[in-house]
């Protein structure tokens, strides 16, 4: 097998109810790499990447991460892959940064449309996906150290603290 193909793991266990049906959005954790996961058997990658290897040859976009690093919350986990570097809250993912040639591209989500300067929001529709209906889909390209105003990491605190309410 390629070692670069996902693997899927299907050895956990998922609480149901008395009709052998899955409860709700029941989160589970890998055995392996411990992250925790929508469902049983969503594929994934276990290997760890570590940040710094994002940043090999980008030095400039390396001190744009020490910028959006400092504005990461208390309690917040950064979960490193090899396509990018995921903000974990309790259990949900609530920000992506996908590292490109020559910016950080960082998407959150909200419920509210983002208006701001260089923020491009999409909103949601489907109503089967974890978005929920009317949720907005927030992108920004960070190409320097410049970039990351006071305004992007108030957006960043809002969009950790909605995320990881109880009412989302």
């Amino acid at each position: 097998m390629d070692s670069r193909k996902r693997k899927r793991h299907s050895d956990a266990t998922v609480t149901r109810d008395g009709e052998g049906k899955q409860r709700g959005t029941s989160w589970w954790t890998c055995p392996k790499c411990r992250r925790p996961l929508r469902a049983v058997g969503v594929a994934h990658a276990c290997e760890r990447y570590p940040v710094e290897r994002h940043f090999q040859g980008k030095e400039q976009l390396g001190l744009v991460w020490k910028e959006v690093e400092r504005a990461i919350p208390p309690g917040c986990r950064v979960d490193s892959q090899r396509i990018s570097i995921n903000l974990v809250g309790s259990v949900r993912i609530w920000c992506r940064i996908i590292v490109q040639k020559s910016a950080l591209k960082v998407t959150w989500l909200s419920k509210t449309e983002n208006k701001s300067v260089g923020v491009t929001s999409i909103m949601c529709h489907c109503q089967k996906c974890e978005l929920g209906k009317n949720t907005w889909k927030n992108a920004v390209r960070l190409g320097g150290v410049d970039d990351v105003s006071e305004d992007f990491i108030r957006q960043l605190t809002a969009a950790y603290t909605e995320r990881n309410s109880q009412a989302w």
